[in-house]
């Protein structure tokens, strides 16, 4: 007897098991994180909530990395 179309997917047992995870990060990074939380029996949401991407000028930031001592705490996302 084959499944039915909307059957869901078998997912793996594990200590996540019954879980439902929301992934807000990028895109782009989100898969590998989806992939790791689905193999211990997760259900992954990929929603990502920002998007990273280059600055459009530079100038401000590279003056903020070239005097990162100043700093007491930075912050990269």
């Amino acid at each position: 007897m084959s499944a039915h179309s909307l059957t869901p997917p078998v997912r793996p047992r594990g200590p996540l098991q019954d879980i439902r995870v929301i992934i807000t990060r990028p895109a782009r990074q989100a898969a590998g994180i989806a992939q790791a939380l689905d193999a211990l029996g997760a259900t992954s949401i990929i929603f990502p909530a920002i998007v990273i991407l280059p600055p459009s000028e530079r100038t401000a930031l590279d003056a903020a990395h070239a005097s990162l001592q100043r700093y007491d705490i930075a912050i990269f996302i």
